[in-house]
């Protein structure tokens, strides 16, 4: 499962950093139907949620 959530986790960051898809949007198209439940979990990995890290990122 830790191997399932690090290839999620790396195409989310992808998928965001390269695009202006929603965390909605992003969260299904790698694999995970609850953008909320995803985002806890993003929080948990990286440290900060999605919508912080597009701040971050000017976006």
């Amino acid at each position: 499962m830790h191997h399932v959530t690090w290839r999620r986790m790396r195409n989310f960051a992808e998928l965001f950093s390269t695009t202006n898809l929603t965390v909605e949007t992003i969260s299904h198209e790698v694999g995970h139907p609850n953008n909320f439940v995803f985002s806890n979990i993003f929080k948990k990995w990286i440290d900060w949620r999605p919508s912080e890290q597009r701040s971050r990122m000017g976006g």
